[in-house]
C-alpha cells in the first residue's frame, strides 16, 4: 500500500478534519518498510504486534516509531517537536471551546506547543544530554501505565 492509499483508509478511522498531512505521513512512515514507500501485510502485522502486548517497552517502541518515523533506540529534540506541532494540529480541526483561543491566535499556538515540548522533552531526557532514549521512553511509560 503506497501513503495515498493509506491515506484512503487512515479517512475512515480519523476525520479528515482532524488528521492533519504530517500526522499521516508520520503515521504511514511509522508502519512503512525500509524503502518508506510501502506498507506491506507484513509490515501491518509486525507493527500491530508491536503495539498489542501494551507493555511499557513496546509503547516505548512504538512511540519513538511515531516520532521519528524509522525504527531506532532514540531521538533528538527537532524530531520531538515535528511530532508534537503533528499531535496539537490534530486539535485545531476541533470546534470545543478550549481550542477556540488557540485556533484565533497561531503564533500564540506555535509558542504553547514549543513550550509544551520544550518541557516535556526535558522531563524525557533523564541524562540530559540532548537524547530521549528507548529506556527513557520504557522509564516513562512504567510510571505511566493508563497511558
Amino acid at each position: 500500500m503506497r501513503e495515498h492509499e493509506f491515506r484512503h483508509v487512515i479517512a475512515a478511522i480519523i476525520a479528515p478534519e482532524k488528521a492533519t498531512d504530517q500526522y499521516i505521513s508520520r503515521l504511514f512512515l511509522a508502519f512503512a518498510t525500509d524503502d518508506k514507500k510501502t506498507i506491506t501485510f507484513q509490515d501491518l502485522i509486525e507493527c500491530l504486534s508491536l503495539i498489542q502486548p501494551r507493555t511499557a517497552e513496546s509503547n516505548a517502541q512504538w512511540t519513538i516509531r511515531i516520532i521519528t518515523g524509522c525504527q531506532t533506540d532514540r531521538f533528538a529534540f527537532p524530531e520531538f517537536l515535528s511530532f508534537t506541532k503533528a499531535v496539537f494540529g490534530l486539535n485545531e480541526g476541533k470546534s470545543r471551546d478550549e481550542y477556540e483561543d488557540v485556533r484565533n491566535n497561531k503564533e500564540g499556538n506555535k509558542e504553547t506547543v514549543e513550550q509544551r515540548a520544550t518541557t516535556i522533552f526535558k522531563e524525557l531526557d533523564s541524562n540530559g544530554d540532548g537524547y530521549v532514549t528507548l529506556e527513557d521512553m520504557t522509564r516513562f511509560f512504567e510510571g505511566n501505565q493508563y497511558l
